[in-house]
């Protein structure tokens, strides 16, 4: 799946399609064909690919879906004791709203953060 790296700064990303797997860096909006998991994880937004015409000719658009998560999961979030901001922020980067979570959750699916973080988690939004 295709993604832009939209974080505002370089971020290194391994590449395992290959062997050897290799680290390459992907500069700010710079576009990268890379697991959907994985691109998602490292907060990178989505790139949606579809066609239009222009005249008789079938062109390829890109655009990009941008999905903000609510104030209210923000708040849910901030509230439970041992997570701050900035964990909040990498939550919200990975699971846009409480029902993404609350469905990785149930489907036992290793959360991508710490631990600790991870049991907080799934204790709560069981």
């Amino acid at each position: 799946m295709k993604f832009k790296n939209t974080t505002g700064h370089k971020v290194k990303v391994r590449i395992d399609t290959e062997k050897p797997p290799y680290w390459r860096t992907v500069n700010p909006n710079e576009v990268i064909e890379i697991p959907e998991s994985y691109g998602l994880r490292l907060g990178f937004t989505k790139l949606k690919v579809t066609e239009g015409k222009s005249g008789t000719k079938k062109i390829e658009t890109k655009q990009f879906e941008r999905v903000e998560p609510s104030p209210e999961f923000n708040k849910k979030l901030l509230k439970i004791k041992g997570i701050g901001t900035k964990t909040v922020k990498d939550i919200v980067n990975v699971y846009k709203s409480e029902a993404e979570l609350r469905k990785a959750i149930k489907k036992k699916l290793k959360l991508p953060f710490r631990d600790d973080i991870e049991m907080i988690l799934k204790k709560r939004f069981r």
